[in-house]
This record gives C-alpha cells, sequence and structure tokens, in this order.
C-alpha cells in the first residue's frame, strides 16, 4: 500500500461513536482476495473485540492460508484476551504470531524478533 492510500484509508476511518466490527474489514478483504498470495503478509493491529458481531472466522482462516504470514498485535493486555466481546481466540489458530503490543517498546521488540 502506497502512503498515498494508506492517507486515504485512514482519512475515512471514523473515530466518535464507532465499534469494532472485524467482520466487516474481513469481507472486504475476501472480496479483494485475489490480490493476496504467499508473498502477501498480512498484518492485523486491534483488540479483536467484536461488540458481539459475527466474528468470521471461516473469511479469516481462508485469508490466513492465502498469504505467506499473518500477524496479529493485540494492544490489550493477555489477561484480558477471550473476555467479554474479545474474539481473539477464534483467529489464534490462523495466525502465524500473535503478540501483545501495548507500548512502543513492545512494538520494537516484535518487530526485532522478526528480523530474527
Amino acid at each position: 500500500m502506497s502512503y498515498g492510500e494508506l492517507t486515504e484509508v485512514l482519512r475515512k476511518v471514523p473515530t466518535i461513536g464507532v465499534y469494532s466490527d472485524y467482520s466487516k474489514p474481513l469481507r472486504e478483504y475476501k472480496a479483494k482476495q485475489g490480490q493476496l498470495n504467499k508473498r502477501t503478509i498480512m498484518l492485523w493491529m486491534g483488540d479483536a473485540r467484536n461488540n458481539y458481531l459475527p466474528s468470521e472466522e471461516k473469511i479469516f482462516k481462508d485469508l490466513c492460508r492465502r498469504v505467506k504470514k499473518c500477524y496479529w498485535l493485540n494492544p490489550e493486555a493477555k489477561s484480558k484476551w477471550n473476555t467479554g466481546d474479545s474474539v481473539i481466540g477464534r483467529y489464534t489458530p490462523y495466525v502465524s504470531e500473535l503478540a501483545e503490543v501495548t507500548n512502543t517498546a513492545s512494538l520494537i521488540k516484535f518487530l526485532c524478533e522478526l528480523q530474527n
């Protein structure tokens, strides 16, 4: 994704009165799955709190199988995963790696470990 494309995506992201719904971006990725291949690295960043909406686990599984690697960076403490409306456990079997990334230091640690 180019800088211009990323800027356009970020411009469209609503920030007030909006609740997580991971099924929507999963369906959007599914529509573009022809662009995904074994050279693609897919990165998800979020708490996987889906507000009790459908997880679209099957779509996530299919997408992960199409790509080289799929990483999920979760900003919540592990102790909160799979509690309440968290659906991270449904996605976990399909990711290459799931990491708790709550600050810059943990993000840098994750990235450094990828290099090794």
